[in-house]
């Protein structure tokens, strides 16, 4: 169904009423001539009762300040333009549909928005057909997923040559043997105009040659003796060829100096200085690792700390239940004061340290996640029981007798003073100031209990 057909279909005026307007051989239902070609022109009248028009019937314009239709100079109602922006037009039809029949409403608005995206991509028929035939001429949707894929190999072919990936040539030597030794020739002809590339590419293979083949050795072992006569032949003073094994010894030094400095080269050119776009490619592999890598922290991490916080939960829940009143802030102060501890005590463990970073270095996320578990299992109940004493839940450490009770609010007496980490200082909000730290005096975090001790006796 059209859009067109849509909108007519549901628009359709009842045969009873107007239907003169189609003309033909009975006129419509009023009265319109033998020839039924004036059924337009109708009595308005039907039945004896006034049409009132319907959704249909015309709209006037109206004076703001009077309320009363506008008038043209003849005292004519001026009839009110049909709107013609697109989006207020598709209202009035769309809300006149609706009223008429939902369906066919739901029908038209479908078809509007449809038509509207087609004519974004399309704006004429034109379009469409050279879209069409475009599409027909890469084979369709097969044909584009296959130049797709070409591209996306050629494009990594590329980028491979670019970096001078030893991998890249081997492919190419194993898949077109003849072709990638045919190519030697003319590759090193250009790359002759390129005389440090060129060198660098060649005096691997000139070392390796003279090397293999034994020249470099024959003319270490020709020079040697030739040294060795001529030493004797200057201390025996006899001056008869001196001067010409001196100058064959030369020659041999500068064959020997050429050797070594084709070596030179060969070690360099394995440390060539890399090209603007290799440098890029680098950055960007760099790049694309580092996110990689802090990507896989971030996971590990969440990892650990889930499995701790559970840990840690599991352990003082046997505490809390001693202290039914204990407050949800003092639950946090707890936990983070046991999970503060472990990371502490695993931190300063130099063994375990090593065997995390080993399996950091592997990558298994999951390994390093049970490691971590099974070492914190090992100390997080004793942590949960010090961190509790401490924070003056429990037995305070170094009281002088054992608190009488998580309810007991008055001072506690110690013989040595507490963690500066136990003690709820002003700075975060407790009572707690340096003064009264002076003086051998705190308010303990978590319970809040007061605790005193005697500067003199610490050690």
């Amino acid at each position: 169904m059209s859009m067109e057909d849509a909108v007519g279909g549901a628009l359709a005026v009842d045969p009873g009423v107007g239907a003169g307007d189609s003309g033909g051989d009975s006129g419509g239902s009023y009265s319109g001539g033998d020839d039924g070609g004036s059924g337009g022109e109708a009595d308005p009248v039907v039945g004896g009762e006034e049409s009132t028009g319907g959704a249909d019937a015309q709209e006037f314009e109206i004076d703001e300040a009077t309320g009363e239709q506008k008038l043209d100079a003849d005292g004519n109602p001026i009839p009110k333009a049909a709107p013609t922006d697109t989006k207020t037009n598709f209202k009035s039809v769309y809300d006149k549909l609706k009223a008429a029949d939902p369906k066919a409403a739901d029908v038209f608005r479908k078809q509007h928005f449809d038509y509207q995206k087609y004519q974004q991509a399309f704006p004429t028929s034109a379009d469409a057909v050279a879209a069409k035939e475009l599409f027909d001429t890469y084979g369709g949707a097969e044909g584009i997923e296959e130049i797709s894929g070409r591209a996306q190999q050629f494009a990594s072919e590329m980028e491979s040559f670019s970096k001078a990936d030893p991998k890249f040539y081997a492919q190419l030597a194993k898949d077109d043997p003849e072709g990638f030794g045919g190519g030697a020739i003319p590759y090193l002809a250009e790359l002759s105009n390129m005389p440090e590339a060129y060198n660098a590419a060649l005096a691997p293979i000139f070392v390796n040659t003279l090397e293999t083949s034994g020249i470099t050795a024959g003319v270490m072992e020709a020079g040697n003796v030739l040294y060795e006569v001529l030493q004797s032949f200057k201390q025996s003073g006899n001056t008869q060829g001196v001067a010409e094994l001196t100058q064959a010894f030369k020659a041999l030094q500068k064959v020997y100096g050429a050797t070594e400095n084709l070596k030179q080269i060969a070690e360099k050119g394995a440390e060539r200085p890399l090209s603007d776009r290799e440098k890029a490619l680098q950055q960007k592999e760099q790049q694309i690792t580092k996110k990689e890598r802090d990507a896989f922290y971030t996971e590990m991490q969440t990892k650990v700390v889930t499995a701790m916080d559970g840990l840690v939960d599991k352990s003082l829940s046997t505490y809390y239940k001693q202290f039914p009143k204990i407050t949800k802030e003092q639950k946090a102060d707890l936990h983070e004061g046991v999970f503060s501890f472990i990371t502490r005590q695993l931190e300063s463990n130099k063994k375990y340290q090593t065997q995390l970073r080993t399996l950091v270095n592997e990558g298994n996320q999951q390994k390093i996640a049970n490691f971590v578990q099974q070492n914190v299992s090992k100390i997080v109940q004793e942590s949960a029981k010090k961190i509790w004493n401490r924070r003056g839940f429990g037995n305070i450490p170094n009281s002088t007798k054992p608190a009488p009770g998580a309810t007991n609010t008055g001072t506690v007496n110690l013989t040595a003073k507490p963690k500066y980490d136990d003690i709820f200082w002003e700075k975060d909000g407790g009572p707690t100031t340096e003064m009264m730290y002076m003086a051998g005096e705190a308010v303990l975090k978590g319970s809040k209990r007061r605790v005193k001790w005697d500067w003199s006796k610490q050690n």
